[in-house]
């Protein structure tokens, strides 16, 4: 059986924002809504092998476009090889 997470969005790994990244390359506002819990809040869920999100985002923030900060930039990546480079 999966585990159940339910975590806010700023505080997710930064493997699972590369997911997301991946996964939702526009965006992912078209599959937020509402949740009527005692304190209702904004969110979507989000399945891996491993487990199922309920991810908790603010709903005044856009996410229209879902970036990696650059302090959490993929520090393995290399340059593709057919990209030129102006000196």
């Amino acid at each position: 059986m999966k585990k159940k997470v339910c975590i806010s969005y700023d505080k997710l790994p930064r493997e699972l924002k590369v997911e997301l990244k991946e996964e939702f390359p526009y965006g992912f506002d078209d599959e937020v809504k509402m949740y009527p819990a005692p304190k209702p809040f904004y969110g979507f869920l989000y399945e891996t092998e491993e487990a199922s999100y309920l991810i908790k985002v603010d709903k005044k923030k856009d996410y229209s476009d879902v970036a990696i900060p650059d302090d959490e930039a993929d520090e393995d990546a290399t340059p593709a090889e057919d990209v030129e480079y102006d000196d």
